[in-house]
Parts: C-alpha cells; sequence; structure tokens
C-alpha cells in the first residue's frame, strides 16, 4: 500500500522556519546574527520585488524575518554560506525564481525549535512537534487506502538533512518547497531523512535512501530524478535524463527542453529567457508570472515574492 504525503511549499527561506526548516540569504554584510542576515535577504530580494511590480519597503519581509528570529536558532555558518550562493545569484532569473531555495546552506540556516509533541504522536501542524537534535520535525499526513476507502492521521516525524545511502528518506528537498513521500511497508517511521536535490540528491522510493540523481543518459521518470542541469526526455527509445537547451539553442526536438528560467519559443524553436513583469509578450509561457494579460507580462505566480514583497 502506497501511503503518500505532502508538504505545502515553504515559499522562501524565512518562511520555512514556520514549515520545519528555514533559511535566507541576503547581500552585503556578514550575517553573523539573525537579524544581520534577515536584512541582507530583504536587500537582496527588493530587484526581485520592484521587477515584479510588488512593495520595495521591506517592511514585510523584515516582518517574517523577525517571525523566523522568533521561532528558530539561527546557524551563522549557513547563513553567511546561504548569503553567498544568492549573491552569486544575484541579477539572474535564479534568483527571483527560487529566492535562495536552490541553495543548500539556506536550508540550514535556521533551525525551527518545535513543540513538545515527540515521534509518532498525534499532531496538527509542522509546530506542534519536538525537532530533531541538529535537526528539524514535520507533521507528517498519512493517506491510508483500503477496501473500506482511506483513512488519514497526522503524526509527528523527526527529520534530519540526508547524505548519499542514509535511509529511511522521507522527504525531497526542491526550490519550490518539500515534498514529503513514504511508500514503505507501515506507517511512516518516526524519525527519517529528507533529501536535497540542491546537494545532488533525491529520495529513492524502492531503497527508501537518499540517493544521487541521475545523470546524462541514466534512465529517468521525471525531472525530479535527474541532476539540475538536465530533464527527463521521454523518446522513443524509454526516458533518459538529458542536458537542457542553453538560451539561443533549439528547442524544436523538445519544448520542454528549455532551462526552467526559459520558454521554447513557438515562433523561432528556440529557447529564451523568461520575460520580467512589464514586458510585452503573446502568450502566458513568455512571462516569469506566467501571466500575459493585454500583451503585457502581468503579476507574479511566485507566492514567496507577494509575502516577502506586498503590494506597491
Amino acid at each position: 500500500m502506497k501511503k503518500l504525503a505532502f508538504a505545502t511549499a515553504c515559499l522562501g527561506l524565512l518562511v520555512g522556519v514556520a514549515c520545519s526548516s528555514g533559511s535566507g540569504g541576503g547581500g552585503g554584510g556578514a550575517a553573523s546574527n539573525g537579524s544581520a542576515f534577515a536584512q541582507d535577504f530583504c536587500n537582496l530580494i527588493e530587484p526581485c520585488c520592484a521587477q515584479a511590480g510588488l512593495g520595495t519597503t521591506g517592511t514585510l519581509c523584515l516582518a517574517f524575518a523577525d517571525e523566523a528570529a522568533e521561532s528558530g536558532t539561527y546557524d551563522p555558518a549557513a547563513g553567511e554560506a546561504c548569503i553567498a550562493g544568492m549573491q552569486a545569484e544575484s541579477g539572474t532569473p535564479a534568483l527571483c525564481t527560487y529566492l535562495g531555495n536552490d541553495v543548500p546552506a539556506c536550508s540550514q540556516a535556521f533551525r525551527a525549535n518545535g513543540g513538545s509533541a515527540p515521534p509518532g504522536a498525534a499532531c496538527m501542524q509542522d509546530s506542534d512537534c519536538a525537532s530533531a537534535p541538529g535537526g528539524g520535525a514535520t507533521c507528517f499526513t498519512d493517506f491510508a487506502f483500503g477496501d473500506g476507502g482511506s483513512n488519514e492521521t497526522q503524526t509527528c516525524v523527526q527529520t534530519m538533512v540526508g547524505q548519499a545511502g542514509q535511509g529511511p528518506c522521507i522527504g525531497i528537498v526542491e526550490p519550490s518547497g518539500t515534498e514529503y513521500e513514504w511508500s514503505g511497508t507501515g506507517s511512516p517511521p518516526s524519525s527519517g531523512y529528507t533529501c536535497a536535490t540542491a546537494s545532488g540528491l533525491t529520495c529513492d522510493q524502492t531503497t527508501q535512501k537518499c540517493l544521487a540523481l541521475a545523470t546524462t543518459g541514466a534512465a529517468c521518470s521525471s525531472d525530479q530524478d535527474c541532476v539540475a542541469a538536465d530533464y527527463c526526455s521521454f523518446g522513443g527509445q524509454g526516458s533518459a535524463c538529458a542536458v537542457r537547451f542553453a538560451d539561443g539553442a533549439s528547442c524544436s526536438a523538445d519544448a520542454e527542453g528549455c532551462l526552467a528560467t526559459s520558454y521554447c519559443d513557438s515562433s523561432t524553436m528556440t529557447c529564451k529567457p523568461l520575460l520580467a513583469t512589464g514586458s510585452s509578450c503573446t502568450a502566458s509561457q513568455q512571462c516569469s508570472s506566467t501571466q500575459c494579460v493585454n500583451d503585457v507580462c502581468s503579476g507574479s505566480n511566485n507566492l514567496g515574492l507577494q509575502l516577502f514583497c506586498g503590494t506597491q
């Protein structure tokens, strides 16, 4: 019997503290404490807010940062590494798309303090659960399907950041958030590992262990199985990881093969960078917001940006 649970995406690194882990990043000084880290993070994403036509005062961003500081414990080494990684992405589509969620250190910048419910206890939300030493916890929703229908239970599962070969794994940490899944026999374990794609890992649902992402030419079932530079190409000889097409390259062979921050232009059949809010467009797929309204890229579908930036 397969049992699944999907976590709501922890959009943005500071918001992540309220989930099971958090992060952030910023742009300027050494983030030796949570306040400096928060200021740097908010400064870095301000251009993203402006590009999306959202608020640029930083008020909402800092408010979330204060909440993160109150809800978790800050790790200066991870915070500074997170900032450095986000600074390296400054000026690229990746920064405004992922808000640092694709930088491995960012998931470790804040550790949620957690509640008092022990592993295996009933829970309503992540904050009810006691965190693992040096790790986190999630309130795992388990759907058990049988002849009488489905039965939903929610129990605390402590989590640790996994390395290759460690198990059992119960979640895959992606830039968009963490997806929890348990396909092993019986109920979910009381503790398990999360495998981060940013660290080159995925959770193998057969062995229930963290496994290195498949490289070019290896078999795959979805993009999630492949290294970041690849996608899962479904061809006549079966599916295999293939290198994504660079901007300017032809995408006539596979319109899904462009970079995650690009699209396949149907008129030229070449990959082009996604358009910023306010740019002229003819189709929603051209816009980073995925919204082309009256021939103009409008708004932002990035909930993380909306939460941090607010409106003008």
